[in-house]
């Protein structure tokens, strides 16, 4: 993975990105006080997304939901201070 791009803000206060080695956008993060907050998303090298998860400094909070690279949704999750509280299939 690429080193990672300050997109905006302060080093505490910014949106992250990540790239894979051949340039493609391959996750980004929302960070405030230098914790992840709110949606977080992770891509296929195809652009789409591949999963997107809610942070509540920097723990999982809210709904993640997991795609299929076709574009359907896989899975989703509802966390609650980084624990797993429901899924459906």
């Amino acid at each position: 993975m690429k080193k990672n791009e300050v997109v905006s803000g302060s080093r505490k206060n910014n949106v992250e990105r990540w790239y894979y080695e051949s340039g493609e956008l391959k996750q980004e993060g929302f960070l405030k006080n230098g914790r992840l907050n709110g949606k977080a998303r992770r891509y296929f090298k195809s652009g789409k997304v591949e999963h997107e998860i809610s942070f509540k400094n920097d723990k999982l909070d809210g709904i993640g939901r997991w795609y299929y690279e076709s574009g359907g949704l896989e899975c989703e999750i509802y966390f609650e201070n980084d624990e797993s509280i429901s899924s459906t299939p």
